[in-house]
């Protein structure tokens, strides 16, 4: 019942802003529907362009890193794409994927709440020319974000995370990007419309 309040609510803001939140995972399920989403559209008020379904595949991947994951449960790959900018936000995309140690039993999957210790997705990018910080959007408490829970992949498979942050100001160009700070963050993230 909750994931299905927090979806509703996810969709109605999206309605309202007129943007598009992307959604679903490579390996796994985002948001506990496994399903690509259409993209908003129409010729409506707050329309952003035609109806379509979001790609799955990687796009401009623009930094990669290695990182250890917490508890001693092996490796991840992290892969970053270019902050896409949608009118009045922009959006991060990054891809995981795991190298565990153990596989056995509740152990194959790797979820995005354990791979960020324990925390939900709220990245946080970082203007040093302006010194200006952008934090995940939010609406009623519920973060415009990958869901920690269901975004997961195993062994050698990829998930897909995501988060919607407000358009980039003062003609920023590039972020230096935290996705949690039990890693090292990504610098000079190009911005792409």
């Amino acid at each position: 019942m909750r994931a299905f309040v927090v979806a509703a609510t996810l969709t109605s803001a999206l309605a309202l802003a007129g943007c598009t939140a992307p959604g679903g995972s490579e390996g796994g399920t985002d948001g506990g529907s496994g399903q690509a989403q259409a993209t908003q559209g129409g010729s409506g008020p707050g329309a952003t362009g035609t109806p379509g379904v979001e790609s799955m595949e990687k796009g401009d991947i623009v930094a990669t890193q290695e990182v250890t994951l917490p508890g001693d449960r092996g490796t991840a790959t992290v892969e970053i794409e270019a902050l896409r900018v949608d009118g009045q936000v922009q959006t991060l995309t990054m891809f995981v994927t795991p190298h565990l140690t153990d596989t056995s039993g509740n152990a194959d999957k790797l979820d995005l709440f354990h791979f960020l210790d324990m925390h939900n997705f709220r990245p946080r990018l970082v203007d040093k020319a302006n010194l200006k910080e952008y934090r995940t959007l939010e609406k009623g408490g519920a973060e415009w974000a990958s869901d920690p829970l269901a975004t997961e992949a195993g062994d050698g498979e990829t998930f897909k995370a995501w988060a919607v942050l407000a358009a980039p100001e003062d003609g920023a160009t590039s972020f230096d990007v935290t996705i949690s700070d039990i890693y090292p963050r990504f610098t000079d993230i190009p911005v792409v419309s």
